[in-house]
């Protein structure tokens, strides 16, 4: 549990950011049993100027909410907004994996990030996207979908989504990815406590807009 509320804490710094998003649409419930095979690329597609808002429960750390910054090839670099800080993540899809590339704290600013290298990425997703497909986590955990048609239920809709488990010493994480949304919910369970991030809406054709305090230091 401890570990689990350290991805959340961190010092709060202040920054004013504004958006310019068009009209909210609200995700439609997907349809179950497609014929179609899933990719990882349906499941975590890349798209521009689309802005995610996360509802948390369990832990004043869980909500959050991502903007896309920057899209370039097989990466995209989204801009991760918590209570505690604000990230920049470094997505990568290739050989068939959702790779977290890298994962950089107080991101204030705005700057391109995807020429990242880090051979000691993190595979969040793998092919084939079939129930009992596993590998191992960077941090040597068990990860695999245990199923294609889980349904879920979040405040922007229910859906029919691939939930894949990391099982680590005392604790159980749930990811559940929907084809062409992405990243829809994370639940975390250890013992008696139960964390969630559900997501609560998503806009397209939003654009981040960032105030930043500018520091000048005058050597004499």
């Amino acid at each position: 549990m401890k570990k689990w509320k350290m991805l959340f804490m961190a010092a709060i710094s202040s920054v004013l950011i504004l958006s310019s998003c068009a009209k909210t649409t609200k995700p439609t419930e997907n349809k179950p049993n497609e014929p179609t095979k899933l990719t990882v690329k349906d499941l975590f597609p890349f798209n521009e100027n689309v802005y995610m808002k996360y509802q948390g429960i369990g832990n004043e750390f869980a909500e959050h909410q991502t903007y896309v910054d920057y899209i370039d090839g097989d990466r995209i670099q989204i801009r991760d907004i918590t209570p505690g800080t604000t990230l920049a993540k470094i997505y990568e899809i290739k050989n068939g994996e959702l790779r977290l590339i890298s994962s950089r704290e107080e991101y204030y600013y705005r700057e391109n990030l995807l020429n990242t290298q880090n051979t000691s990425y993190d595979v969040l997703l793998k092919e084939p996207i079939e129930n009992g497909t596993s590998w191992t986590t960077k941090d040597g955990l068990k990860r695999y979908i245990s199923n294609t048609q889980a349904k879920i239920s979040t405040p922007s809709g229910e859906y029919t989504a691939v939930e894949v488990i990391t099982e680590g010493n005392d604790y159980k994480l749930y990811d559940y990815y929907v084809k062409e949304l992405g990243h829809v919910k994370t639940v975390f369970k250890t013992g008696s406590t139960t964390i969630e991030t559900n997501l609560e809406k998503i806009e397209k054709k939003c654009f981040l807009y960032s105030n930043y305090k500018i520091l000048l230091s005058r050597f004499q």
